[in-house]
């Protein structure tokens, strides 16, 4: 838990910092003022503040881990709060000494995010012996967070709506459709094939029950895609959920045994994604050694959900190749390997910056996947035990 702070703690420095061009500041009231106040309450767009709550949150959920041990829950929320203010304002303060400048507003979002993440901290250590059941492990899972990264990444911006309007653009896609995609129906259908297989893998225990799960698995999705906001649903997207939905009902569930069918097609989506529409050059291009230089210099919002689909793809091919019975050191070599060849292609590229980020990101959700795979192999403790993570 202590690594996976400290982890979090340089990520935050390091997309706080970055590229750390420092210069001498101009210490004037105007000055200040223009960079703290004025930028605050002028056009500050909504996607930097999201991504400003978003980049805090795991830092409040870990902090209030930790801090639980020693204090009562109310006590570590505060502390942990108090905490991410501080880091914050540091990091805003340090801003003063950069070009990008500082601002009020990344300070409250920060620590909202710092709020928000030691209020659901407990919320999920409460609800999470009760959705997973496999071995009775009351512990946090990879392949559970796989799944939450894929539903995250395209049920975004996770605001639900009621309109009619919402609905009718929801399903003009749908309906005026020119006709199928291959490509279409061939992405969404190795994605979904690993995902459900994953589902009826991890999360249910009786067999008899795999498909009542899994439809509600498909169900959610479905009214997600209907009633959230800017959400809709393309003819290629409707046909894989019927197709999913009659494997589901099927009592030969044999097909989610092709656990390294499914890997390997995910692999080749993913690397027809990234290399489809590219024009080709002669030419090579240096590949960008420093991990994340496009997320941090580029659009937050939109860095934020390219990090969460390759967190769920990623994800989903080492959890596919685990299950084959791979180890998962050997399973995120082979993905690393992958990656750093798909990179080398697309560094022949044109309008394409290669960089080292998604093999690093393979990396350490190796590491993430072994830490969590030993805590489940910890003693086990009981439901009642976790209720102090409430009071």
């Amino acid at each position: 838990m202590k690594r996976a702070l400290a982890l979090v703690i340089f990520i935050i420095i390091y997309g706080s910092l970055y590229p750390f061009d420092f210069v001498s500041p101009n210490f004037q009231d105007e000055t200040i003022r223009a960079q703290y106040v004025d930028k605050a309450l002028n056009h500050y767009q909504r996607s930097d503040n999201l991504a400003n709550i978003l980049l805090y949150i795991p830092l409040g959920f870990l902090l209030y881990q930790i801090l639980k041990r020693q204090t009562p829950a109310l006590m570590a929320m505060l502390t942990a709060t108090i905490l991410g203010f501080t880091l914050s304002l540091i990091m805003e303060m340090l801003q003063l000494f950069l070009p990008r400048g500082a601002s009020l507003s990344d300070l409250f979002n920060n620590s909202l995010g710092t709020l928000v993440g030691s209020l659901i901290s407990p919320i999920i250590f409460w609800i999470q012996p009760r959705i997973i059941k496999r071995d009775n492990a009351y512990r946090l899972s990879f392949p559970f967070l796989v799944v939450i990264a894929w539903y995250g990444f395209w049920l975004f911006p996770w605001i639900p709506t009621f309109d009619f309007q919402q609905l009718k653009n929801a399903l003009k896609p749908l309906i005026y459709t020119h006709g199928l995609t291959i490509s279409g129906i061939f992405s969404h259908a190795v994605i979904w094939c690993g995902i459900i297989s994953i589902l009826a893998r991890e999360f249910v225990s009786d067999n008899a029950q795999k498909h009542k799960e899994i439809l509600i698995a498909l169900a959610i999705f479905f009214f997600g895609k209907l009633l959230i906001v800017d959400q809709s649903i393309d003819a290629d997207l409707m046909i894989v959920l019927m197709l999913m939905t009659w494997l589901a009902m099927r009592s030969d569930h044999r097909w989610m045994r092709w656990q390294l069918v499914f890997a390997l097609a995910t692999m080749v989506y993913w690397s027809q994604k990234n290399l489809d529409g590219f024009s080709w050059d002669h030419q090579q291009r240096a590949i960008q050694f420093i991990p994340f230089k496009g997320f941090i210099t580029g659009n937050r919002l939109i860095g934020s959900l390219a990090m969460l689909e390759k967190l769920a793809v990623f994800g989903l091919i080492l959890v596919e190749l685990r299950a084959h019975g791979l180890t998962i050191r050997k399973a995120s070599v082979i993905i690393m390997i992958w990656l750093f060849g798909l990179e080398l292609l697309q560094s022949y590229t044109i309008n394409h910056t290669p960089e080292i980020t998604d093999p690093i990101i393979a990396m350490l959700l190796g590491v993430i996947y072994t830490q969590l795979e030993k805590r489940r192999r910890q003693p086990v403790a009981s439901p009642k035990s976790l209720k102090h993570d409430l009071e």
